[in-house]
Parts: structure tokens; sequence; C-alpha cells
């Protein structure tokens, strides 16, 4: 098939549009996406041997979660490297990584 200039243009427009399309349909999947993120279910201070009952999970989009979150298994058993307010998100900053598991 023989295009002409214009057409060219315009195919690749078209092309150029559709591609944009599949696009934002693979980051909405991707934000739409739900996710359990670690929150502290009480005033966890600094030291303090972390139990299971200290955390639960809040759901969440995958784009609105913290990335450096990590699952509560992690820290059941480990020492908070610092204090975590009730409702915070736990992070793997905040528990000490030299601390055994239980």
């Amino acid at each position: 098939m023989v295009l002409f200039p214009a057409m060219k243009g315009a195919a690749l427009l078209v092309l150029a549009i559709s591609l944009t399309a599949c696009n934002s349909g693979t980051e909405s999947l991707k934000s739409n996406r739900m996710v359990r993120v670690p929150v502290a279910t009480r005033d966890l201070t600094k030291g303090i041997v972390i139990q299971a009952s200290d955390i639960s999970f809040a759901q969440m989009s995958e784009s609105d979660a913290p990335a450096e979150s990590t699952i509560a298994t992690d820290f059941v058993g480990r020492r908070t490297s610092m204090p975590i307010p009730k409702g915070a998100f736990v992070f793997a900053s905040s528990i000490d990584s030299s601390s055994d598991h239980n």
C-alpha cells in the first residue's frame, strides 16, 4: 500500500495516540491494585519487642503505599529502633536489624 506524505503523518499520529492510551491503561491498573501496609496499633517506644498484636494492616492502592513498607511477620519478635506512633506506617528502617526473631 502506498501512503501519501499527509497520510503517513496521520497514521503516525493515530499510532502515537493508541500507544499513549495503552500506557495510561496499565498505569491505571497499577494504581488501582490494593496492597496491605503494616501500621502500629499502639504507640511503640524505642527498644520494645514487637508483638503480633502491635501491627495491623491498612489496605491502600499500590500507588499510594509507602515504598519502604514490608510485611508485619518480619517485625514480630524484633525491637524497634525508634518510636513509632499509633497509626503510623511501620517501615523496615524503624526496626532494629540486629535484633533476633523469637
